[in-house]
C-alpha cells in the first residue's frame, strides 16, 4: 500500500509543476485598441480584457502606460482569456 501512496503523491507533485501559474507579463502592443505581446504573440478584444484604470492610462492624449510597458497579466479560462491588471516597474 505504501509504493500506491507514494505513487499517488508523485503524480499529485508532478501536476502542480506542469500546470502554469496563470500570472504572466506582457508587453503592451497598443493602447487604442488595447493589445499587448504575450509569449510572442500579439493578443487583444476578445482574449484579453482590461481593468477600466488600465484602459484610461494607455489611451486619451497624453497615455501614462505606453507601448513597451510592462504589463501584468493574470490567465483564465485555461490561458484562453486574459485579464490585463496593470503596468509594472522594476523596484
Amino acid at each position: 500500500m505504501q509504493s500506491a501512496a507514494w505513487l499517488v503523491n508523485f503524480i499529485r507533485n508532478e501536476a502542480v509543476k506542469a500546470r502554469p501559474s496563470g500570472i504572466f507579463l506582457a508587453e503592451l502592443a497598443s493602447g487604442d485598441p488595447f493589445r499587448i505581446w504575450l509569449s510572442g504573440v500579439e493578443l487583444g478584444s476578445p482574449f484579453v480584457l482590461a481593468t477600466p484604470e488600465l484602459l484610461a492610462a494607455a489611451s486619451g492624449d497624453e497615455p501614462t502606460v505606453r507601448p513597451g510597458d510592462t504589463i501584468l497579466v493574470l490567465g483564465l479560462d485555461n490561458q484562453q482569456q486574459y485579464v490585463a491588471v496593470s503596468k509594472v516597474v522594476k523596484s
